[in-house]
Parts: C-alpha cells; structure tokens; sequence
C-alpha cells in the first residue's frame, strides 16, 4: 500500500506519553526553542518579533522557490517580502540578493529537499548588512554539518517527515540571544490553542487498514494536471503543539528513519532509472551521500516530460507532487525568475518516507513506468 502520508506505528502510539522534551533531536547546544504546530507559524512569529523590535513591519528577503500557501500567517503580519532569484539547483542568484539584502531585516535561506545550502556565504553577507539570518531546513530531518550552523534563527517541520500530527520547531541560536523578548510578546500574535490530533489519527488509521487501497482508488489527492496549483487559502487552526505530539517527536528513531528513507530513495531511483527523459535530483556539492531524501525528485527534461510522468503514475492511482506553488509575485516576473519558475515546471516528487515497503515501492512505481 502506498501512501503519501508517513503511517504511525501501534508501538509509537502507545508509548508517546507526552512528558519528554523533542528538542534534543534538532536543538545544538544553547539553542532556544520554540514548538509550534507548523513552520508557517514560525516565519510568522519572527516577523511579528523583527516588527516589534524595529517599530515597523519586518522587511523579509525569500527565495523566488518558496511554497506561497505557507506564506499566508507572514503575509498576514504585514510584513514586506521581496523575492530573490535562484538558479536551477535552488541556491541564490548572489549578485541580485546581494543588492536586495541591503533594504532587508531578514534573509532565509532554504535546504531545498535536505540538500545544503550555502548558508555560509548568506552567513557573511548578512554580517556585513547587519540584517537577520534564517535557515529554513523545513525539509530536513535532522541538522548535520552545514544546516543549522550558521543562522541566527533555523526552522525544521518534523511533521513533514514523520508520523505525527503536527510539529515544527523554531530554534534561536545564542548569536540572536536579544530576540528573545520580542519572540515571548509575538507569541500571543498566534492563534491560540493546541492543534487537534483526532482526525490525523483517525484518517492515519483509515489509511493502515485492508480498505485503504479500494478508498484511495477512487479519489486521488493533489492537483489533477501538472501545472495546476492548489487555490490561496488562508492558513487558519492552533499554533500550539499538543503534548501527545510532543512525545511522538521525542520517541522517534531518527537513525533508523534516515536509513529506511535512503534505501527506499535509491531502490526506487534504480527502478526508474532510464525509462524516460528525467535524472535524479542532487544539489551540487552535497553529494556525500549524508542527506536524508525529503522525496525521490526527478528532474525532467522539460515540462512537458513532468506532465506526461505526472499524468502516467494519477493514471496509476499512484502518490506523485508537483512543487513548490510559486508566489504570484514570482509566476509573474519569468525573466526574473527564471531559476524558480523552472524547478517548478520540471520536477516530480516520488514518496519514499520510513513507513512504505522498499519492494512494494519499486514495484508499483516499476510497473507504471514500463
């Protein structure tokens, strides 16, 4: 049974008791941390805390690449946010940011996939500019040499690579000890309450059982066509963690995640591997083998190739994304934003998270693709 969603365990349930601190698993020594339900939040919360502290809204610096959905609490807060380009494996266009960084308060710098950034070139221009640093490692399990360094500020959303509900983390290094205060006033900026765990786990149980596969048969999430992107919704619900959660990110086994995802990545790539005009993403220079995949990301020839696998594998009933849903200010300046726009009409997402069976993985995907 293949799934989009990670699948939780009976043992994991039963044992997250809610008492532990998740911390150690992200947080480097003297790091302060902030849990929260999503990373959407997290943005939002140091914006409202750069607002607080200058008497003005936060002027924010964003990769053209970033998702827009998840913009929607930022934007709320009134904060400005200017896109910078990037080229077509996700890394700063630097002649441009470096005139952009000048006006900015913050600049992020996203781990696109678990790949490293150059967080220590944007480490050296926002030390120079005076402006803040934040890694966005949203797509990383766990920080390993070069993500989670050098930034003032890092967001990881472990609920995008494990079993559980809700959970994302924002860690302030001991460089941006005087935010604090501000960060302790924004929070009452957030929406208030725990986010709910009853219905993720009674469709996470819906999903393990025998009728899954008929249910999901019949109605495939996600956008139909390639390039369709899901409709700007306003991102509402708690900001809070739940206890419950809370002992699930403790309890989890990150070494034995890292493994299993790696080994279902390279079956899979092996699998589809020269049977139509795409090649595996790799960031330059993190080639190491040390990532954990976020996803399989095919690389297609051009659009139309990623339509045509997109297509092929929903025929299928199977799981695939298209990535990310460009911000509008992005989709309109093509000349501008050319590194962005064509990561978005080229690459195709392949699950392969700890909780899918390596052969029953290789094998769906395999016979689609013949």
């Amino acid at each position: 049974m293949i799934t989009q969603a990670v699948l939780p365990r009976w043992s994991s349930l039963l044992a997250a008791s809610g008492r532990e601190d998740p911390s150690s698993h992200w947080a480097r020594e003297g790091d302060r941390a902030w849990w929260l339900a999503r990373s959407t939040y997290s943005l939002a919360l140091l914006g409202r805390a750069l607002q607080a502290r200058l008497g003005r809204p936060a002027r924010m610096l964003l990769p053209g690449h970033f998702c827009n959905q998840s913009l929607d609490p930022l934007r709320r807060s009134g904060a400005t946010i200017t896109f910078y380009p990037v080229d077509d494996q996700a890394r700063p266009v630097w002649g441009v940011l470096e005139s952009a960084a000048a006006q900015a308060d913050a600049l992020v710098i996203v781990h696109t996939f678990g790949f490293r950034n150059d967080a220590a070139g944007a480490r050296a221009l926002c030390d120079r500019l005076g402006c803040l640093l934040i890694e966005d490692a949203a797509h990383v399990l766990a920080p390993r040499a070069g993500i989670g360094e050098m930034a003032d500020a890092v967001l990881y959303s472990p609920h995008k690579l494990l079993a559980v509900p809700s959970g994302a983390v924002l860690l302030l290094r001991p460089r941006a000890d005087e935010m604090v205060p501000a960060l302790e006033e924004a929070l009452g900026s957030l929406p208030a309450g725990t986010a709910p765990v009853g219905d993720w786990l009674l469709r996470r149980l819906v999903q393990s059982s025998p009728l899954w596969p008929l249910l999901s048969r019949r109605r495939l999430s996600g956008p139909q066509d390639f390039l369709d992107d899901p409709p700007p919704g306003r991102i509402e619900g708690p900001a809070g963690l739940s206890s419950w959660a809370r002992g699930l990110l403790a309890g989890a086994d990150l070494e034995e995640i890292a493994r299993r995802r790696r080994c279902n990545a390279d079956a899979l790539w092996r699998t589809v591997e020269g049977r139509g005009p795409w090649i595996r993403y790799v960031a330059d220079g993190d080639d190491d083998g040390e990532a954990v995949p976020y996803r399989l990301v095919l690389r297609c020839r051009d659009a139309q190739a990623a339509a045509g696998l997109y297509a092929r594998l929903r025929a299928a009933h199977l799981p695939v994304e298209s990535w990310p849903d460009l911000p509008p200010e992005v989709s309109a300046d093509p000349a501008g934003q050319a590194g962005a726009i064509g990561l978005r009409r080229t690459l195709v997402l392949l699950p392969v998270h700890q909780s899918l069976k390596t052969g029953e993985l290789v094998a769906a995907y395999g016979g689609a693709l013949v």
